[in-house]
Parts: C-alpha cells; structure tokens; sequence
C-alpha cells in the first residue's frame, strides 16, 4: 500500500505542479522513486498470480509488441497521434474487462491480457 500510494503521489504532483516536472535534479529523483515503487507493485501483482504461465505470455507478447511496433514506427511515416480517442476508448474498455474478469474468472484472463498488449501497442506507436 506504501508504493502505490507513494506512487499516486509523485505522480499528482509531478502532473499538477509543472516546475517540478522540468527541474533537473527534483525530476530526475521523482521518476526514480515513482519507477522503484511501480516496479515494487508490478512484482507483487506478478507474485500473487496463481497462474505463472499468464505472466510469462505477458511478458512474451508484451516484448514482441515493443520490437515490432518500434521497428514499424522507425520505417512508416503515417502519423498515428489522431488516434488518441481509440486509445481512450481501448482503455475503458481493458478496465470494463478487467473487472468482468474478477468476477467471471480465470476463463476471460488470455483476453484480458492480449487486450492489454493491444492497448499498450496503440500508446507505444503513438508515442513513438
């Protein structure tokens, strides 16, 4: 509970105070804690999954998605920041699935999981 509310907190700040974002050392010594505290929960997520198998394909597919989009984004020249509405609409629809697969199960957690590397893959190439 410590790292995600720490977490949280960095992260407001650094949204809604904007000098805190753009000085140098402050920045960088905000990211590192937010990146430690994220990383704490990501393992403790990953650990409390009684399937390890769903993690793996996670992250297998999680890095295929990384290679191929960031070597699709370095080749195209089609500008992807438009599609900043699907995004929002994929993401709302990754936390509606994620809370019918906490009550429906184990049965919904491949889609859940390949939905997550869609949605992740669509903010990575417009990002990118």
């Amino acid at each position: 509970m410590l790292a995600a509310i720490t977490s949280l907190i960095i992260a407001c700040c650094m949204f809604c105070v904007h000098s805190l974002a753009r000085t140098v050392p402050t920045n960088y010594i905000l990211m590192t804690i937010f990146t430690i505290c994220e990383a704490y929960l990501v393992s403790y997520v990953c650990a409390a999954v009684n399937n390890p198998k769903i993690v793996l394909a996670a992250a297998f597919m999680t890095t295929a998605i990384v290679l191929a989009l960031t070597l699709y984004a370095c080749i195209t020249k089609t500008d992807f920041t438009v599609m900043g509405g699907l995004a929002f609409v994929l993401g709302a629809i990754f936390l509606i699935l994620g809370l019918f697969s906490y009550f429906f199960g184990p049965t919904i957690y491949l889609l859940y999981c390949g939905l997550g590397v869609l949605l992740f893959g669509f903010y990575l190439i417009i990002d990118t």
